[in-house]
């Protein structure tokens, strides 16, 4: 049921990849009175409440929820070594699923002015801190 609700709220923005709840034993119910779901968007955690009703009153079932976002990346396409020119088309934008989106401040098409620090691998994430203008 919290799949379902995330999946309602974010679409296919969030992947829900781990539900956790927090039952000390079986409850049998009549109904659900309320659902709540408490996620921000790009935090990797969050949680469902489900309020029913129960033989002897109203009870609150608590779920916690770990999520992977979908993010617009920029990766080198190839592997390159320390103190190589960074070309265009040696980087390409890719989409991931991430606890967290990264903040790239680097325009694709101005990689041409920088070189890196250090080697890097295809498909590592390009960080303003592996590269030299």
């Amino acid at each position: 049921m919290a799949r379902e609700e995330v999946s309602l709220r974010f679409g296919d923005k969030v992947k829900v990849t781990g539900v956790e709840v927090f039952l000390p034993k079986k409850i049998t119910y009549s109904k659900i009175i309320k659902k709540e779901l408490s996620v921000r968007e790009g935090f990797p955690r969050g949680s469902f409440h489900l309020y029913i009703q129960t033989p002897k009153g109203r009870k609150r079932v608590s779920t916690r929820l770990s999520l992977l976002w979908s993010c617009e990346v920029i990766v080198f396409a190839e592997d390159l070594a320390k103190g190589e020119r960074v070309y265009p088309w040696a980087v390409e934008e890719k989409r991931e699923y991430m606890n967290r989106c990264p903040r790239q401040n680097i325009d694709p098409e101005e990689i041409v002015n920088y070189i890196t620090l250090r080697n890097v691998r295809k498909g590592e994430l390009v960080k303003r801190s592996y590269l030299k203008r």
